[in-house]
């Protein structure tokens, strides 16, 4: 955690668990972080949409990832290939 109390990710690759939580402090999901993450299914994201809109990613962040379901507080989206290209 930083000072302001928000967070980065950057060290996940290759992770076997099906979801994975994230928190709405959360600003920053650096580069491949999520690659090979072939058991993930479910990210739950505690804030909202427009808040997972404005993260910023680094290049690759979900490569080689299987179809996830997105769930943020106030929508749920199933279509992959459209919300892993939302960059805000």
């Amino acid at each position: 955690m930083k000072a302001d109390g928000t967070y980065s990710v950057s060290a996940a690759e290759g992770f076997n668990a099906e979801t994975l939580t994230i928190p709405e402090n959360l600003t920053v999901i650096n580069v491949y972080c999520f690659n090979n993450c072939t058991s993930l299914a479910h990210i739950y994201y505690k804030g909202t949409r427009k808040q997972w809109n404005q993260l910023k990613r680094g290049a690759g962040w979900m490569g080689n990832a299987p179809d996830i379901t997105l769930h943020c507080s106030d929508a749920v989206v199933e279509d992959f290939n459209e919300w892993i290209s939302w960059y805000g």
